[in-house]
């Protein structure tokens, strides 16, 4: 009897649902990626940017949600969404502390803008945590997301290419453009290009997040086409190998290590070939990257960025000491104060010892949650999705050692999505709509599935 392998995922199509909480999140990523960052809307003053709107929208959206509700949710405890209270509570508590205390008349409003777009980010995480119906539209939401982060490679690799911006010649009604308007950064005399980014740093974050979920759905998902699945992994892949960014190169050679074992083992020779051909493609093909990159990291203790990295490290200590557990308030340190490229650090800074360490726990959970569902399912689609979902927050996340990406949007707005994504998938899997999911949404079992399920019953 023919059986579907077990590394497939077979999800037939439905009736195509109304909007829901997938179609915001698409909405979401869109406004994030499509618009450049140097654009911003006057009249949001200091928020700017159309994704934050959007997603306190959202946030709005999910109170009134869970006000309707007459009957539970889900079953058990959400790990990530527990760990997501904590953080928001150690962020409204640290805004509650400093305004109690006092700040500088110039960092008042700035901290207020900084509590909003957190507050937008929770509300992003949280439709995605509760509002992702059921397994074959959160497939469809990853899938989106593979999808933007290729166009987002195809723009960088252009970039790249042309020497040229490209997006500047893009005109949108009601915004105004910053001084990056343009800007073209340079390394080593090659392009480091950043897309619809505010910085290179930024785009290679995209980048990291979205490689290894393309790579798992590539051997898995095999209703789509040999092309449809495998052109966002090599421009993603080419992207990242040409980025110039250290960050980039170290995030996405953690996230390939990390979904290597979940590859089928007769797959894995050719996962590994292919990643070494895209290398050498690189190497033969552009004079002098090799050299370049071996002098990204043979020559890190001269580098500027680098030193400037170790510098700041001690005297950002002596400032997070003198509020040790609830921080110095958001956006604490000024453009004219130290600037600290590690997140970790800021938020020691601005949000104590209490708010870094439920950051880290929040990633920690959310990473956690992929490969649980894996070691305890059977089913293949959770055993391919859930670690591909955790390697990519893994992969993404290490790249905010580098830099301060929650003052980015773009940077910000993924790693929240991400973390949203993993709580859905601990929802999803045990809710009774995915335990009684009829045979279009679940693998075909084999039979000595169907034995054991008889068996059990």
């Amino acid at each position: 009897m023919k059986t579907t392998p077990s590394y497939m995922i077979d999800l037939k199509g439905k009736s195509r649902p109304s909007f829901d909480a997938v179609s915001f999140l698409t909405i979401y990523m869109v406004l994030l990626c499509a618009i450049p960052s140097y654009l911003s809307l006057p009249v949001l003053g200091s928020l700017g940017k159309p994704s934050v709107l959007w997603g306190l929208l959202g946030i709005a959206w999910w109170l009134y949600f869970r006000l309707q509700l007459v009957t539970k949710l889900t079953v058990g405890s959400n790990w990530v969404k527990i760990a997501a209270f904590l953080f928001i509570c150690s962020v409204l508590l640290t805004f509650a502390i400093t305004n109690l205390v006092g700040q500088p008349t110039h960092l008042t409003t700035t901290s207020q803008s900084s509590l909003l777009r957190a507050l937008s980010w929770t509300g992003v995480m949280l439709v995605a945590i509760d509002g992702i119906p059921d397994r074959q539209r959160l497939l469809t939401l990853l899938q989106r997301t593979v999808l933007v982060g290729a166009l987002m490679a195809l723009l960088g690799l252009t970039q790249f290419l042309t020497k040229q911006p490209i997006i500047d010649v893009l005109v949108f009604p009601g915004f105004v453009a910053d001084d990056n308007l343009g800007a073209i950064y340079d390394r080593g005399g090659f392009i480091r290009s950043s897309a619809t980014a505010a910085h290179p740093l930024e785009y290679g974050a995209v980048l990291c997040f979205t490689l290894p979920l393309a790579f798992v759905l590539a051997h898995i998902d095999l209703r789509r086409g040999a092309l449809r699945r495998w052109l966002p992994v090599a421009l993603i892949g080419f992207a990242a190998a040409i980025s110039m960014s250290r960050s980039a190169m170290i995030g996405i050679a953690l996230g390939i290590v990390l979904v290597i074992p979940v590859i089928p083992a007769h797959l894995r020779m050719r996962a590994m070939l292919g990643a070494i051909g895209l290398g050498a493609f690189v190497v033969f093909t552009i004079p002098g990257m090799l050299g370049t990159i071996r002098g990204l990291f043979m020559g890190i203790s001269a580098e500027p960025s680098s030193v400037s990295r170790i510098d700041s490290f001690g005297e950002a200590l002596v400032i997070a000491l003198h509020r040790p557990f609830f921080g110095q308030g958001l956006s604490a340190l000024g453009p004219t104060e130290i600037i600290l490229d590690n997140q970790f650090l800021l938020l020691l800074v601005e949000l104590g010892f209490i708010g870094v360490a439920t950051f880290a726990f929040l990633i920690f959970t959310a990473m956690s949650t992929g490969w649980i569902l894996a070691r305890k399912n059977r089913d293949s689609f959770w055993r391919g999705i859930g670690p591909a979902v955790s390697a990519s927050i893994a992969s993404g996340a290490s790249t905010f050692l580098f830099f301060d990406g929650l003052s980015f949007a773009i940077a910000a707005g993924f790693i929240f999505l991400f973390l949203g994504i993993a709580g859905s998938m601990a929802r999803i899997c045990t809710s009774s709509r995915d335990d009684h999911a009829g045979p279009l949404e679940q693998d075909a079992p084999d039979e000595g599935t169907r034995r054991e399920l008889r068996r059990l019953r």
